[in-house]
């Protein structure tokens, strides 16, 4: 007769695992906000009021409004875009321990939790290359598009502020490769791990799932506050660089193409490891379900003890069918319905937005 694998819950994370991946990658900007001495998202708005508030100062001594030109909302964008990136890797560190503890130890996603391979999420030279990367294109996008103000320190003030929104940006599309390499990361030895029984409904895949549809919707959030940005300021240029209004959407665009990426394109690996699993099980509960049917058949009740292992094998015939049951309402992705249609209704939720804010606009006069 056949084993079905019995319903379990997966072990807690070890904290000493845990509390090792935190000691070995922490970055630098979670030790800046640190030395805030306060919580990470007071330590952010702390940050991102700092530009605010000089640049409020600047603009008061030249008589400029920052809210007619909608500047006054950078500093906030900072803030956010900062607070968004460190949950996000605090996120990616939690999940890192408890993806290494569902892939077990014979599986290369182990590999990650020694010190090289973890120093990844913290590699400072890394990280900055890609923050300075990001933020001088954001800042030469800004320059080429026209910044509005005539006054030295003002530009400035602008500038800079470009050059630290993209590199947050920048710091985030780190993270958003590194999450994308360790789920691809997983081997054939993660099919091993999963369990039907989970109470996700997807294997036990679902804290991965989590994950990713968080860095998803991240990366659409600050798509669209960053289009919201470069939609309504008053670009010097506008209308007459197509190639730079070009590469602004490009910005925008990439960060839409971002979320698609890392909502999509690592749990294609995981799909083809539930699947298979799905269908291993299904057959191995099918052969399980025959060859009890056909103890069934040749019990005869009327001998001694007939009646007991006739009851007996109904029993497990009954309960191979639940397990069938349950078996064909798993999931073979790792998110429920639930977070599909969270995702993708987000995804074309800046369309009709878009639309009423265009409709709109020549009303708006603050």
């Amino acid at each position: 007769m056949g084993e079905v694998q019995t319903q379990g819950t997966p072990s807690p994370t070890p904290p000493r695992l845990e509390a090792q991946i935190q000691a070995l990658s922490l970055t630098f900007y979670e030790r800046f906000l640190d030395a805030f001495r306060m919580p990470y998202p007071l330590g952010s708005i702390a940050f991102g009021g700092a530009f605010l508030l000089v640049h409020v100062i600047v603009a008061r001594r030249y008589g400029v409004s920052v809210w007619a030109d909608r500047s006054v909302f950078l500093g906030p964008l900072i803030a956010l875009y900062l607070t968004v990136v460190v949950s996000a890797t605090r996120s990616l560190r939690s999940f890192l321990a408890r993806l290494a503890e569902l892939a077990g130890e014979g599986s290369t996603i182990s590999a990650f939790t020694q010190q090289p391979s973890l120093k990844l999420i913290s590699n400072t030279k890394n990280v900055a290359a890609c923050g300075i990367l990001a933020g001088t294109v954001c800042a030469a996008i800004g320059v080429a598009y026209g910044h509005w103000y005539q006054h030295g320190p003002l530009k400035i003030s602008l500038f800079v502020q470009h050059v630290v929104y993209g590199g947050i940006g920048g710091i985030g599309g780190w993270g958003i490769w590194l999450v994308t390499r360790f789920v691809r990361s997983l081997d054939e030895s993660f099919r091993t791990r999963l369990n039907y029984f989970s109470p996700d409904n997807c294997g036990g895949t679902g804290l991965i799932g989590g994950l990713l549809f968080r860095f998803a919707m991240y990366c659409l959030l600050m798509a669209f506050l960053t289009g919201a940005y470069i939609w309504s300021s008053p670009w010097t240029h506008r209308g007459q660089a197509p190639l730079v209004e070009a590469l602004a959407a490009g910005v925008v665009g990439g960060q839409v193409l971002a979320s698609v990426i890392v909502f999509a394109y690592p749990v294609l690996r995981l799909h083809g490891f539930l699947a298979d699993y799905k269908r291993e099980k299904h057959e191995e509960i099918r052969r399980s379900l025959r060859r009890l049917a056909e103890r069934l058949q040749e019990i005869e009740p009327t001998i001694p003890d007939g009646r007991v292992q006739l009851e007996a094998v109904v029993g497990a015939y009954r309960q191979h069918q639940e397990h069938e049951k349950l078996l064909l309402q798993m999931n073979t992705w790792p998110y429920d319905v639930r977070l599909r249609l969270a995702f993708f209704g987000s995804l074309i939720s800046p369309v009709p937005v878009s639309a009423l804010a265009e409709t709109i606009r020549p009303y708006l006069r603050f």
